[in-house]
């Protein structure tokens, strides 16, 4: 008779093309899956120690305003207390100000 044909009624060289193409496919996709897996930890690593630099620099710009706040009061006392109770001042005066206000 005629020539075999597989059940999908394609011949069985076109069956092996097709076969063969699907497992380059899933070989490819497998690569891509893993590289992509291995960008995405290079890039979570890069932002975790970009974050850990941030938090590092962050807290020494603290340090440093807290040390330089602390010597200023130390070297200006008065001026610092006169400060304070200007903020007082005004805060009361904006406290009665809101509470004397019509709703």
């Amino acid at each position: 008779m005629g020539k075999r044909t597989e059940a999908n009624g394609a011949g069985p060289e076109i069956t092996d093309a097709m076969r063969h193409a699907a497992s380059k496919l899933g070989d490819d996709l497998s690569r891509t899956a893993h590289d992509a897996r291995e960008a995405a930890e290079e890039i979570s690593d890069a932002l975790r120690h970009s974050a850990r630099e941030m938090a590092t620099n962050a807290k020494s710009r603290a340090n440093a305003a807290h040390r330089g706040l602390r010597r200023g009061v130390r070297e200006h006392p008065i001026a610092w207390l006169g400060a304070a109770a200007g903020a007082g001042a005004l805060a009361s005066l904006l406290l009665v100000a809101s509470r004397s206000r019509p709703n």
